[in-house]
């Protein structure tokens, strides 16, 4: 609080502890202060809304790039249709748009995001594709951790 401030609502806060009435004066240096303090006594959904929007439009930018990179096609290796969906390699609940950048997105068609998004086959084979795009364009790869398939009765796949 800055000393002008203070100075303000010292006298008025002497008045109200005592129940004292206020005259014209002290409620214009109300006024002053209710100023004063408003831009950082914005509720918290206009500062989420604010971001919101942000966000979008940097994924809006990122994802324009991606599919003029692309040239309209999908990015996985063995497909030649035409992309229609922007696929964030660094995935997850709050982490997405987060660390979205060129590098880490990729345009895809439908078949080959549904298949993403469903971990099929596996992450092996999700790591060799993303790798190797990443090898053609130059860009750090950073695989997702493959785990061991274990069998429904609670022993591994591969022996």
């Amino acid at each position: 609080m800055r000393a002008n401030e203070r100075r303000l609502l010292l006298p008025l806060m002497v008045k109200v502890s005592a129940g004292l009435p206020w005259n014209a004066e002290d409620k214009r240096h109300a006024n002053e202060l209710l100023r004063a303090l408003a831009p950082t006594a914005r509720p918290k959904w206009f500062s989420q809304k604010k971001e919101k929007r942000t966000k979008r439009a940097e994924t809006a930018a990122i994802r324009k790039e991606v599919f003029a990179r692309a040239g309209g096609r999908c990015e996985h290796p063995d497909c030649d249709l035409w992309a229609n969906e922007l696929d964030h390699w660094e995935s997850g609940s709050g982490r997405r748009t987060q660390k979205q950048t060129v590098e880490n997105c990729w345009a895809l068609c439908r078949k080959h995001h549904s298949l993403r998004t469903l971990n099929l086959p596996d992450a092996a084979h999700r790591n060799r594709n993303f790798g190797y795009h990443c090898f053609i364009h130059g860009f750090k790869f950073t695989p997702h951790i493959v785990h061991e398939q274990v069998n429904r009765s609670g022993s591994r796949a591969n022996p």
